[in-house]
């Protein structure tokens, strides 16, 4: 990932966080963040990690208001990941490029697993 989410209008910096975006059993969408370096500890960084997760929720939410769609936004930051659960196989590939669509706007890379 080539910059971070802002916080309180800072530029952007480097991100400690990789994105990568994969899918749950059930078929729905999966952004999972992975540390782009060793941590120096998984509960140094929670509290982070947490704050970006959720901040990229709400946009998600924002826009999915806005194009009138029906999957949900689930933020697990304990699981460090966030999953766009669809309805149906057909909003699988909506979802996704949704999400691609919202993160490049955002100025965020990441990388398509699966």
């Amino acid at each position: 990932m080539s910059r971070s989410l802002t916080r309180r209008g800072k530029p952007p910096e480097e991100s400690i966080f990789e994105l990568e975006i994969g899918e749950t059993a059930a078929g729905s969408v999966r952004l999972h963040f992975r540390p782009r370096r060793p941590l120096r500890s998984f509960y140094g960084h929670e509290r982070e990690l947490a704050a970006v997760i959720y901040f990229l929720a709400a946009e998600l939410e924002r826009r999915s208001g806005q194009v009138r769609a029906t999957w949900a936004i689930s933020p697990e930051p304990f699981n460090t990941r966030l999953d766009i659960e669809v309805a149906d196989d057909r909003e699988q590939g909506e979802a996704q490029a949704f999400l691609m669509r919202a993160l490049a706007e955002l100025g965020l890379d990441a990388l398509v697993v699966g």
